[in-house]
C-alpha cells in the first residue's frame, strides 16, 4: 500500500512538472453512517449500525444480507492531454482492509490522428464513447486489455463508429487446456457506435463472445437520449438505455434483458422525474416504476423531497405466486449542498417479498447519513 501511494505521488509531481501539458485530477470520496433494522414476516429480527453510504448499493446490498460492507469509496481521475495524444487513468477504492488495493478502473493512452478522424487508445481501457451514461445503469463493454480504434469522419459531424480488439470478457471454464488462438481473440471484439445530433443522441456497443471462455453469449447495450424537446420546454428530458446479455446462446435462459425508460423536467425550482425498468430473464420478469421529487431551495443549498419504487414480477420464475408485490419502497432525503460537498441525511422504508416459495417479507427501516466530497 505504501509503495502504491509513494509511485501515484511521484506520478502527480513529474505529469504535474510538465508545464506544456494540460494535466487535470478530479475525484471522489463518500462515505457515511448507517443504521437499519429488518424483520423476515413476524420473527427473525436484525439491526446494525456501521460506517457505509448506501448511494451506490445493488439490490442484493439493498436487502443488508450481503456480510461484506462497502465503508466508502474513494476515487482519483488523472488526465494527460498534450494535444494529440494524452492519457486517462482511474484508480477507486471501495476495500479499506490492511491489505487491500485500489482497483485500476482503468489506465490507457490515446492518439487523435488524421486531423482528429482516428483516435486510437491502448491500455487497460474504459472512459467508452459508447457507454450507457446512467443514471440507473452505468455500463461498458471496452473494459478489458487491449486497443480501441475510433472513427470520426469530418464528412459525417457527431458520428462516432469503432471496434475494441481485446481480452477475454468471461473467465475461462473447462476450456482452459486448450491454447488460445487469435482467432479466440477476435471472436471477443467489440463494435461500438455513437452519433451526436441536434435533436438526438445515440450510442451502442456489441460484444462478440467467443467458445474459449465461459460462453456467456454475445451483449448489447445502448443509450438514447431526446434534445429536440428541450428547445421547447426548457428543463424537459427524455432518454433510455438498457442491456442485452446473452444473445445468441442456443439456452434461451441466458438471455437476460434489462431496459430503463426516464422522463424528467428540471426547471430551477425542482427536479422531477420518472423512472420505468422492465428486466426479463430465466422465465421471470420485472416491472419498475420509480418516480421522484426534489426541491431545490435557497439557491440550491438545500434539497429536499423523496423517491418512491414500485416493482413487480411475474412469469414462471416469479419469486412468490401469490404476492401482490415484489417491493415498494419509499425514500425522503435531505441534503445540505456546498461548492464541492454535500451532507445528506435519508431514510427508508422497504417492503419487498424475496425468500421463494414462502411469501414472507422483508420490512426494513434504514437511515443513511451520507457525506460526498468531490475534487
Amino acid at each position: 500500500m505504501k509503495k502504491f501511494f509513494a509511485a501515484l505521488i511521484i506520478t502527480i509531481a513529474v505529469t504535474g512538472a510538465l508545464a506544456a501539458q494540460e494535466f487535470k485530477v478530479s475525484g471522489e470520496i463518500k462515505t457515511g453512517f448507517f443504521w437499519y433494522d429488518r424483520w423476515i414476516g413476524d420473527h427473525d429480527h436484525k439491526g446494525e449500525g456501521y460506517v457505509h453510504n448506501s448511494e451506490d448499493d445493488d439490490e442484493e446490498q439493498r436487502l443488508f444480507n450481503k456480510t461484506a460492507k462497502n465503508q466508502g469509496r474513494f476515487r482519483m481521475n488523472l488526465w494527460l492531454d498534450n494535444g494529440n495524444t494524452g492519457m486517462k487513468v482511474r484508480f477507486e477504492q471501495t476495500e479499506w482492509s490492511d491489505t487491500a488495493m485500489p482497483k485500476w478502473s482503468y489506465a490507457f493512452a490515446y492518439g487523435n490522428f488524421l486531423n482528429d478522424q482516428l483516435k486510437i487508445s491502448i491500455g487497460r481501457l474504459g472512459d467508452s464513447p459508447y457507454g450507457t451514461g446512467g443514471p440507473e445503469m452505468w455500463k461498458e463493454l471496452d473494459t478489458r486489455i487491449g486497443i480501441r480504434t475510433e472513427i470520426l469522419p469530418a464528412i459525417v459531424p457527431g458520428l462516432n463508429a469503432g471496434f475494441v480488439l481485446n481480452d477475454m470478457s468471461d473467465q475461462q471454464s473447462y476450456y482452459y487446456l486448450e491454447p488460445q488462438t487469435i482467432v479466440d481473440i477476435f471472436k471477443e471484439t467489440v463494435l461500438g457506435l455513437a452519433y451526436t445530433h441536434d435533436f438526438f443522441e445515440l450510442r451502442m456497443a456489441y460484444r462478440l463472445d467467443s467458445e474459449f471462455d465461459e460462453d456467456m453469449g454475445d451483449k448489447l447495450i445502448y443509450r438514447i437520449e431526446e434534445r429536440a424537446l428541450q428547445n421547447i420546454l426548457p428543463g424537459f428530458q427524455v432518454w433510455a438505455n438498457g442491456s442485452w446479455e446473452g444473445l445468441r446462446h442456443e439456452d434461451e435462459k441466458a438471455l437476460w434483458l434489462i431496459n430503463w425508460l426516464y422522463i424528467q423536467y428540471a426547471p430551477e425550482l425542482f427536479t422531477a422525474q420518472l423512472r420505468l425498468g422492465y428486466d426479463a430473464y430465466s422465465r421471470r420478469s420485472v416491472f419498475y416504476a420509480r418516480p421522484s421529487l426534489y426541491f431545490n431551495l435557497f439557491d440550491n443549498f438545500l434539497n429536499a423531497g423523496a423517491s418512491f419504487e414500485f416493482a413487480q414480477d411475474f412469469g414462471e420464475g416469479k419469486y412468490y405466486k401469490d404476492s401482490p408485490y415484489l417491493r415498494m419502497v419509499v425514500e425522503p432525503q435531505v441534503r445540505v449542498n456546498f461548492s464541492s460537498a454535500y451532507v445528506a441525511m435519508v431514510y427508508q422504508y422497504r417492503n419487498e417479498y424475496h425468500t421463494i416459495g414462502v411469501g414472507e417479507t422483508y420490512k426494513i427501516h434504514a437511515v443513511n447519513l451520507r457525506v460526498v466530497y468531490t475534487f
